[in-house]
């Protein structure tokens, strides 16, 4: 599991050092829903500037930052990125949400 969250984390960050002119995800999907693939239990909301986790029985967790090609990002680093396909997701350098993946919900929120 640890080397698929490495493998995926190497693979984010080349996707941001993208051109000036390409959109990052947050641009080009103002709103996306995620949720974690096992349980259910876990519910990320990912806005242009800040990620809300949800968790059923605790209160949600917003952490600010920006999108930087298919990861993003918040003062300490990136912490969350998208996979290639766009479908799943994963956070790294988060010891609260990194053993989860998560699965894109359709259609995105309006």
């Amino acid at each position: 599991m640890r080397r698929l969250v490495s493998l995926v984390f190497l693979a984010l960050l080349s996707c941001a050092g993208r051109q000036p002119h390409d959109l990052s995800f947050g641009e080009h999907y103002p709103h996306t829903r995620w949720i974690d693939r096992e349980s259910h239990s876990i519910t990320i909301d990912a806005l242009a500037d800040r990620l809300i986790v949800t968790q059923h029985t605790q209160a949600p967790i917003t952490i600010k930052g920006s999108w930087r090609g298919d990861a993003f990002f918040a003062t300490s680093g990136p912490i969350f990125g998208i996979n290639h396909g766009r479908d799943g997701a994963a956070f790294y350098a988060d010891s609260r949400f990194d053993r989860y993946n998560f699965k894109r919900v359709l259609p995105d929120p309006t």
